[in-house]
Parts: C-alpha cells; structure tokens; sequence
C-alpha cells in the first residue's frame, strides 16, 4: 500500500522539521517514496513531531480490493 506522512489537522502555513525530508502543512501529503526513506526510517525521523503516517490508497480502491476501510484509515496509534 502507498503511504504518506502528514500533519492531521494542522491549519497554520508550511513548515519543515529538522531532519524529516518533505514540506508539511494543511491538506499536505508527502509520499513516504518522495522521501528516499523506508517506513521504519520515516517512523524513526518523526518521533516527537505531529506527523503521522498514513496509508493515500484511495479509500474508493480499498473498498474495490476488498480492504476493511475503517482498519486502513487509522493513524498510529489508533485501531
């Protein structure tokens, strides 16, 4: 599944963290691809940010593969 890193609920403008390659802000989505790092690496590089990561396949596409929508769409931390 794709997978991207975002600030869930943030409403201010753009802002970089130090070491976390991307740029954050509302509505934005960096693709764990875009940023050359593995989802382990990236979990590592956000400990102690807002970011989350989080799955970006459509939730129309989960549904037609047969996915649980409501298991794909929770943050870390949440069932």
């Amino acid at each position: 599944m794709p997978k991207g890193i975002t600030w869930p609920d943030y409403e201010g403008g753009t802002k970089y963290f130090a070491g976390v390659p991307g740029i954050y802000g509302p509505g934005i989505v960096v693709t764990l691809e875009s940023t050359g790092k593995s989802e382990a690496e990236m979990r590592e590089l956000i400990v102690g940010t807002p970011l989350v990561i989080v799955d970006t396949t459509p939730k129309r596409a989960r549904k037609s593969a047969g996915h649980d929508a409501t298991s794909d769409t929770a943050k870390d931390g949440e069932d």
